[in-house]
């Protein structure tokens, strides 16, 4: 019995042993990160020299994300950062920020970029508008042998230091050149030297030199220098730039384990009042904070002086109104366009007193021909000096020649409208298909829409599809677009679409441009500095025998010559006469001042609304001697009484002549003592960050909304704002999100917003949000108005004349009569409308004082809840400790997959039998469609992160270059092959084939690694690739 309990003693203490060798392995074993907050100090110059002394330098707040290189294998992504600091003015990586004067918040797509393998890190930072009062204890030149380049050359560049003490922990010196537009320079390799002491790192764009700061000494000057190959792209000012940096101040601290981790306030600068970074991954944290006192040379690049760009480009356009161009042989008669650009080379000059000139056989026609001399054979313009053309800018002018030449077009175009006519504003979809014959051309496209005196059109934002091989930019008017010749297929039909906020000030018809251009020659030179530039002859088409532009100022000149072929379905607008709308709307209102309104059935008394607006129809009609009539049962009020005559049963109102002017309206109300019961179809939820304001502030606003059915003909909303006596509200712009199926026009007090019925869906909750600006006069609670409105019915007609009548058939059945008088005839829309809105009105109100028996003001109550929170915190603390250590007993090695396998949508059915063959032969394999669904973690795009960290293999199943390029597939195997290249992964990557795609076809990235065609035979293969080496 003795010899049992002396040998459980000696058990108990090697389970002990090993249990605390386990969890001291583990504890080396998990991820670990640093969070830094910098305070940088910034005294800077463009100049060649900073001299010691006192400077306002300026503030910046960098933040960084460092993974250890902790042999974890941790990947991290999903980054957001967030700052809370006094007078922010800017902020790095704009695109992916949201941020006001006082809070910055930037979060990271889980893109190959922005995810950080061991060993890198990730920065991100704000520039305040504010500056402090900093001694610099140093002088900092630099000169060159030289700094202009009109062809490569080498620069020698120097530059000496020289510390009046070392009042600081550490220093360094950074110098950097780069790739830029105008020129592309690069450090001589081993070309550094210097007599400073320290050392040094150096590659291709930069040397860093760290200087030691015990054998430093102050009083003395350090020289240094090194050599930069310069390749101008044009005539250039070139020099790199030189930055002295010093750590003024250190401190650091071990943060929480986590998946964020927060700068403790201790740690703080004293305008920073947050700061905090957040990932995908638990990590054990180190935080630290800095302070920077830097002394920069900045980079020059700079055009050497002015340059500007001539470009003559022979159009040949296929055009028409209608909805097809097909291709074949067109005879066309070319366009000769001249233009000339400003190149943007902070020169800062302004052309002026511009001058065209060509000569060319038979012209027929010129533009801006107010200011032209023309011929047939000849044509000058001599723009007025009130014509200039600042930086980044340009202007053109041409001439249409008689004499038409045989082009093919190698392409058909078509397009196609859900509604074309449009008598208020309203949603176009667009869509349009382009196929090419072949490949013979250097292609783009361009989608423009316009304002008109007729109607105002615009893109609406995120609306633009397209299963085409395309690079686009959008803008709010315009998307360009450029097509991926390698990617393009000849014979295959590319579908688009976009969607057109269409906004009529007359009924009209309206379809936007489309045009696609060919490329069919195009060639470019350097010309003569001076004030004018001529096309050389050598460039010239064969049918124009001159060509110049002339201006006030003496540029460096590119010269440009493009021949073009145009296939445009021209837009078209059309309209006639005057016009007007006469509409009676029949309004059913629930409203409440709570944050909520239920679906249900509502009593409402309706009004009646008429109105009557003048288009803009550039007849130059001015609406007057107005006369409104109704007839309805149980009138109880009118508006504008002063002008009514009425009674229960009839109101008419008379207004003075001359009252209306174009593109403005007019109307008013009856108000009806009879209620009508109308079911609302819907609910609608608001709440706020905040409502109680005693200072300027900014009012995160978050409402939903949920239809039980789709039964009305329209619906649409908006958002509103306004300025009292208690306080004024503004939307921040670009603030507005939603996943909502709708477009939306935003202006400074006001969104609307237009459902696409077709895409809504009944059931489903649909998210909201917007900042508001809150500036109160007064302390004040505050809260907007939200509005919803359904047309239950709508019907129009149109009518000639000088009046206007709601037929009989479409009045109301309580209206018996409703119409309209003016002294003009117009071409009426009329229209009749029922509609039920839901509004959450707009709160003003001063703040309530709270009783002092609330409950927050109770202390034994608040004893109580605190020890309930202590309590419940302990048990949570508790189950989730026992439940991760159960799990973690019980996971199976096999959850660390293999095999990762990467797939578009389209191609799930190849990735699905790839996975069911590895699993049927005992490879552990990740796949989104199968292993996510089973999986603990709800969170998609983690989940796919962590199976991308853990796997040793990548196979990537494709049918398509779409599909390879989609964004997912490419962000997932772009990031394998990153860690493969870093060295931490050593695993494979192999591409299988399906349908028609050939290895040549896939982009350079995957072809570099195996690639075989899909199928049973290669199935084979892959066992080989991806068995698991176990010990």
């Amino acid at each position: 019995m003795k010899s049992f309990c002396e040998f459980a003693r000696v058990a108990l203490a090697v389970a002990l042993v090993l249990i605390s060798t386990a969890q001291i392995s583990a504890a080396d074993d998990r991820p670990s990160a640093q969070f830094t907050i910098d305070q940088n100090f910034n005294i800077g110059a463009e100049n060649d020299s900073i001299t010691s002394g006192t400077y306002n330098a300026d503030l910046s707040y960098g933040m960084r994300i460092d993974n250890d290189d902790d042999d974890s294998g941790t990947t991290l992504g999903e980054l957001e950062f967030r700052i809370r600091a006094d007078d922010i003015k800017n902020v790095h990586r704009e695109e992916y920020a949201k941020w006001n004067e006082s809070y910055a918040e930037q979060k990271f797509p889980p893109e190959p970029d922005f995810i950080i393998g061991e060993h890198e890190g990730l920065w991100t930072g704000v520039n305040l508008d504010y500056q402090e009062s900093k001694y610099l204890n140093l002088n900092l030149k630099r000169w060159f042998n030289q700094t202009t380049f009109n062809e490569t050359g080498y620069q020698l560049v120097s530059f000496s230091v020289e510390f009046e003490n070392k009042n600081f922990e550490w220093a360094w010196c950074h110098m950097a050149v780069g790739n830029r537009n105008e020129v592309h320079a690069s450090i001589v390799p081993n070309t550094f030297e210097t007599n400073a002491p320290g050392w040094k790192d150096e590659n291709e764009d930069n040397i860093n030199f760290n200087f030691d700061k015990d054998k430093l000494q102050t009083g003395v000057t350090y020289n240094s220098s090194f050599v930069v190959k310069v390749e101008p792209k044009t005539p250039v000012v070139h020099k790199p730039k030189i930055h002295i940096g010093q750590g003024l101040y250190r401190k650091s601290a071990t943060g929480k384990t986590g998946y964020a981790v927060e700068m403790p306030s201790s740690m703080l600068p004293e305008n920073v009042r947050y700061a905090s970074v957040k990932t995908n991954v638990s990590n054990a944290w180190r935080i630290e904070r800095k302070t920077h006192l830097f002394a920069e040379l900045n980079e020059v690049v700079e055009n050497a002086g002015p340059h500007a760009k001539f470009s003559l480009t022979k159009d040949f356009n296929v055009r028409t109104q209608d909805d097809s161009i097909t291709s074949g042989t067109y005879d066309i008669d070319p366009v000769y366009n001249m233009q000339i650009h400003n190149n943007d080379d902070n020169s800062g000059t302004i052309l002026g007193n511009l001058e065209f000139r060509i000569r060319a056989d038979d012209i027929k026609n010129v533009h801006w021909k107010e200011y032209a001399e023309w011929n047939e054979s000849y044509a000058e313009w001599k723009i007025p000096p009130g014509f200039v053309i600042k930086e980044h800018d340009g202007e053109g002018t041409g001439v249409d020649v008689n004499r038409s030449e045989s082009k093919h077009l190698n392409l058909n175009i078509n397009r196609w409208f859900n509604q074309t006519s449009f008598n208020k504003t309203g949603y176009q979809l667009v869509s349009f298909t382009v196929e090419f014959e072949d490949k013979n051309f250097e292609g783009w496209g361009e989608i423009e829409v316009w304002n008109h005196d007729e109607v105002s059109s615009s893109i609406v934002p995120g609306t633009f599809k397209t299963d085409a091989p395309i690079r686009r930019s959008e803008e709010e008017r315009r998307i360009n677009l450029n097509f991926d010749e390698d990617a393009l297929q000849s014979g295959v039909t590319y579908n688009f679409s976009f969607v057109v906020k269409v906004e009529p000030k007359t009924p009209v018809i309206y379809k936007p441009q489309i045009r696609i251009t060919q490329s069919l020659y195009s060639n470019s030179t350097t010309g003569e500095t001076g004030y004018a530039v001529e096309m050389p002859s050598s460039m010239l088409p064969e049918d124009v025998k001159y060509a110049s532009v002339a201006t006030n100022v003496s540029n460096v000149w590119e010269i440009e010559r493009n021949t073009q072929l145009n296939a445009e379905l021209d837009e078209v607008v059309e309209r006639d006469g005057p016009h007007s709308e006469f509409s009676l709307s029949k309004n059913f209102n629930v409203r409440t001042q709570d944050d909520s309104l239920t679906s249900g059935t509502y009593d409402t008394d309706p009004s009646y609304n008429m109105h009557i607006h003048n288009r803009d129809d550039n007849s130059n009609t001015i609406l007057g001697d107005l006369e409104f009539r109704i007839q309805a049962d149980n009138i109880k009020n009118v508006d504008r009484d002063e002008n009514a005559e009425w009674s229960k049963s009839y109101a008419e109102w008379k207004f003075p002549s001359e009252f209306i002017e174009e593109d403005d309206g007019f109307g008013h109300s009856v108000h009806i003592n009879h209620s009508e019961s109308k079911h609302l179809n819907l609910n609608i939820n608001r709440w706020f960050n905040q409502t109680s304001f005693n200072e300027t502030g900014y009012q995160l606003v978050i409402f939903t909304v949920e239809f039980e059915d789709t039964n009305f003909e329209w619906v649409g909303g908006n958002i509103e704002v306004w300025e009292h006596d208690e306080v004024d509200a503004s939307i921040v712009p670009g603030t507005f999100k939603t996943d909502a199926p709708v477009g939306w026009n935003e202006g400074e007090r006001k969104i609307d917003f237009g459902f696409d019925e077709n895409a809504l869906r009944p059931g489903v909750t649909y998210n909201f949000s917007v900042v508001v600006k809150v500036e109160p006069k007064t302390p004040v609670i505050y809260k907007p108005q939200i509005r919803i409105d359904q047309d239950l019915y709508r019907d129009s007609t149109t009518k000639t004349g000088y009046a206007a009548e709601i037929p009989s058939y479409m009045l109301p059945e309580n209206v018996r009569y409703a119409s309209v008088v003016t002294n003009v005839s117009n071409a009426w829309w009329i229209e009749k409308k029922i509609r039920l809105s839901a509004e959450l009105e707009e709160v003003v109100t001063p703040p309530s004082t709270q009783a002092a028996s609330s409950p927050g003001n109770n202390p034994n109550m608040t004893s109580t809840v605190i020890g309930i929170v202590i309590i419940f915190l302990l048990i949570v603390f508790i189950s989730i400790y026992f439940t991760r250590r159960k799990g973690k007993e019980e996971e199976p090695e096999s959850l660390l997959r293999d095999v990762f396998i990467s797939a578009a949508s389209a191609d799930y059915d190849y990735a699905r039998q790839v996975y069911d063959f590895l699993t049927e032969n005992g490879v552990s394999t990740f796949y989104s469609e199968e292993s996510i669904p089973n999986s603990n973690d709800i969170n998609f795009r983690m989940e796919i992160t962590k199976a991308l960290g853990e796997a040793q293999h990548m196979i990537v199943v494709v049918s398509s270059v779409e599909y390879a390029k989609s964004f997912w597939v490419e962000t997932e195997w772009g990031f394998f092959i990153k860690e493969k290249r870093s060295g931490r992964k050593t695993g494979n990557v192999i591409t299988l084939t399906a349908g028609s795609i050939q290895p040549s076809d896939l982009p350079p990235g995957l072809r570099g690694y195996e690639v075989m065609p899909f199928g049973e035979e290669s199935f084979e293969k892959l066992l080989s690739y991806v068995e698991r080496k176990v010990d």
